[in-house]
């Protein structure tokens, strides 16, 4: 594996303007100042020096890295972006790409081991979770008692949700979920998946009316 090099990021003068939203859903402004993002990068840079000898033996001998979420637990990586009421670090997303951008030289699959437990795990319970959730997920997963990956993936269907077969139905006291999810990340680790599924009976490729209504649209489940 060759030898990745990085220098820390600091200027800090286009991080408001990057960190606008243009829809106006995220209007705060970087949450660290130069200080801490400096002090939060340098815990990255260790974590990967710290995380290379093994990952490059496991990556040899196609083993998982066991030692990869102690690791990240040790310096404080598992809720990078989430909020610090919910025990994350709190970081902005400048400061999280950055950090990604400097845990993906260590591979790809330590990277997306990041993607399915932060990016699409984590952030999506905490913009879009009701406050049981996020008080049920967010802390356990900060600190690696619970490890969560995305289930959007099937046999059939990619990227492109329209074609996803699995269904849900209300039962009354649950929902029961009846389908198959395909290579998902983090999913043979994972205590949680966030997943998608249509309303049981709904049509193949349902009319754009019916994505809007209640019965036709896609659900998030956990």
């Amino acid at each position: 594996m060759q030898k990745a090099t990085w220098s820390i990021y600091s200027d800090q003068s286009n991080v408001k303007k990057l960190y606008a939203c243009k829809t106006g859903y995220v209007k705060r402004v970087a949450s660290l100042d130069r200080q801490e993002r400096q002090s939060f990068l340098e815990d990255v840079d260790e974590f990967c020096k710290e995380l290379r000898p093994i990952e490059e033996v496991c990556c040899i001998e196609h083993n998982f890295n066991d030692q990869l979420i102690p690791l990240c637990r040790k310096y404080g990586l598992l809720g990078i972006p989430v909020r610090v009421e919910y025990d994350g670090r709190g970081a902005d997303s400048l400061s999280y790409t950055w950090a990604l951008e400097r845990i993906g030289m260590e591979g790809t699959g330590v990277r997306t081991f990041f993607s399915g437990h932060t990016s699409i795990g984590q952030v999506p319970i905490q913009m879009w979770g009701n406050e049981d959730q996020r008080k049920r997920y967010l802390p356990a997963s900060t600190k690696g008692e619970k490890i969560l990956a995305f289930g959007l993936t099937e046999p059939e269907a990619g990227s492109n949700p329209l074609e996803m077969k699995m269904t849900y139905e209300d039962t009354g006291s649950h929902y029961a979920l009846n389908g198959v999810k395909y290579l998902i990340s983090n999913a043979g680790i994972a205590h949680a998946i966030v997943t998608f599924a249509y309303p049981k009976g709904r049509q193949a490729w349902p009319l754009p009316s019916q994505r809007i209504t209640k019965t036709g649209k896609c659900r998030c489940f956990l």
